[in-house]
C-alpha cells in the first residue's frame, strides 16, 4: 500500500478520483482515554448503471497534541502528530467507538490533561484522500473525573454556563426505545424562553411550534459542544389532534433531539384525562398531583412551563406554579424547558462548583 500521508510541502493533491468525506466525527474524553465515533462515506456509483465508480477503501484517524490536523501527516516532522488508526471496515466505529488510550481495546496513549485534536480522512480505492478542506476535526482532553451515569436524579450538571438537572438514569420503561439504555435524561434547570405551544391552535405535538423550537432554534442557542453530545431518541407521544389518549411507543415514537417532558413523566399518572405518553421519571416519581418540586423559574420568577401532553380537543397540559396540572389552550404562551439525552459515559469533574453543579469535561 502506498504511504498513508502526503507532506504539506507537496501541497494538496489534485484528486481525479474523489470519495466522500467522513461525517459525524465525535470525541468523548474519559479518564486516560478518548472515545471516537464517525460515519464512513458511501461508494460513488454511476448514476445510470449503478456501477461503482469510486470505492471507499479506508479511513485514517490522525491526531495532533499541538493543533488541529489540517492534512494527513500534519505533525509528523515535529513529532506533534501521528496516525492513530486505519479502519477498513465501513462504519465499524459509527456506534462502537475507537478508543485512544491505554485501556482495554484501546490504541496508543492518551494522557490526562493533554488536549488531543483529531481529524478523519477517507481514502478511495485509488489511494486519494478526501477531507482536506473540511472543518470536521474534533478535540478532547482526558481527565480524572466521574461519569454522568453515577449521579442521582436531582443532581445538577453544567456545560459552560448552561445548567441542567438530572431526571433519569437509563431507560424509564419498555415504552422507550433502546437509545435510552445506559444514558441520562436531563432537563434545563431553568425555563429559557416563553413561547406559544402551537401557534396554529391545535394540540398536535409532533407539528407544534414548541417541538419545532426544541429541534431547531433551541439547539443553536446552547453551546455547540453540548449540542454535539446530545443523543437523538424516539419519545412516546400522542399523535394527531383532539382528545385521544392513545400514544405511540418505542421504535414508533417521535424522533427528536430535544423535547418537552410529558404529563406521565412528571408523575401525573393514572388520571383519566392524561395521555399515555411516557412513564414517571426518577426525579418526579412518587410526587402527588400538586407538588412544588415541579416548579421552574424564568428570569428569576416562578413561571408555568409546557409538557408535550395534549389536553382535551385543543389544549395541552402545563406545569402550573405550585406544580399542578394546568389545562391550557394550545396557542397560549408557556415556558420552554427542554429535556434531552446525554451519554451516560459523559465525564464530569469529581466535585460540584459554586452553583452546586458538576461540570462536564468530556
Amino acid at each position: 500500500m502506498a504511504q498513508a500521508f502526503i507532506s504539506r510541502r507537496g501541497g494538496k493533491p489534485a484528486d481525479p478520483h474523489p470519495v466522500g468525506t467522513v461525517t459525524n466525527l465525535a470525541a468523548i474524553a474519559g479518564n486516560g482515554y478518548v472515545e471516537l465515533t464517525w460515519a464512513d462515506p458511501e461508494d460513488i456509483l454511476h448514476p445510470v448503471t449503478g456501477a461503482v465508480l469510486v470505492a471507499w477503501a479506508r479511513t485514517e484517524i490522525w491526531v495532533n497534541n499541538d493543533h488541529p490536523p489540517t492534512y494527513p501527516g500534519d505533525g509528523l516532522e515535529d513529532g506533534t502528530g501521528w496516525l492513530l488508526a486505519t479502519n477498513t471496515m465501513r462504519d465499524e466505529h459509527s456506534t462502537a467507538p475507537l478508543i485512544h488510550g491505554e485501556v482495554e481495546g484501546g490504541v496508543g496513549v492518551a494522557e490526562n490533561g493533554t488536549t488531543y485534536h483529531y481529524h478523519a480522512y477517507a481514502y478511495s480505492n485509488h489511494n486519494q484522500a478526501s477531507g482536506w478542506d473540511v472543518d470536521g476535526g474534533v478535540s478532547a482532553t482526558p481527565a480524572e473525573g466521574i461519569l454522568l451515569s453515577t449521579l442521582p436524579s436531582g443532581a445538577l450538571i453544567k456545560y459552560e454556563s448552561t445548567i441542567m438537572l438530572v431526571l433519569q438514569q437509563g431507560r424509564p420503561s419498555d415504552r422507550y426505545e433502546a437509545g435510552f439504555i445506559d444514558n441520562t435524561i436531563v432537563i434545563m434547570r431553568d425555563i429559557h424562553k416563553s413561547i406559544a405551544w402551537n401557534a396554529s391552535g391545535t394540540n398536535d405535538y409532533a407539528n407544534s411550534t414548541i417541538n419545532a423550537y426544541y429541534n431547531g432554534q433551541f439547539l443553536n442557542e446552547i453551546p455547540s459542544g453540548l449540542r454535539a453530545m446530545i443523543i437523538p431518541v424516539k419519545i412516546p407521544y400522542r399523535p394527531g389532534t383532539g382528545p385521544a389518549l392513545a400514544s405511540n411507543y418505542g421504535d414508533n415514537g417521535l424522533l427528536v433531539t430535544s423535547f418537552a417532558v410529558s404529563g406521565e413523566e412528571v408523575n401525573w399518572t393514572g388520571a383519566s384525562y392524561m395521555p399515555y405518553d411516557g412513564s414517571p421519571l426518577s426525579y418526579f416519581a412518587g410526587l402527588p398531583a400538586t407538588d412544588a418540586k415541579r416548579n421552574a423559574y424564568y428570569n428569576g420568577s416562578l413561571y408555568p412551563w409546557g409538557t408535550r401532553s395534549a389536553s382535551g380537543a385543543a389544549g395541552f397540559w402545563a406545569v402550573g406554579i405550585g406544580g399542578y396540572a394546568a389545562g391550557t389552550t394550545a396557542n397560549s404562551g408557556t415556558g420552554a424547558r427542554a429535556a434531552f439525552v446525554l451519554p451516560g459515559q459523559t465525564l464530569l469533574r469529581p466535585e460540584p462548583d459554586a452553583d452546586g453543579a458538576y461540570e462536564i469535561i468530556g
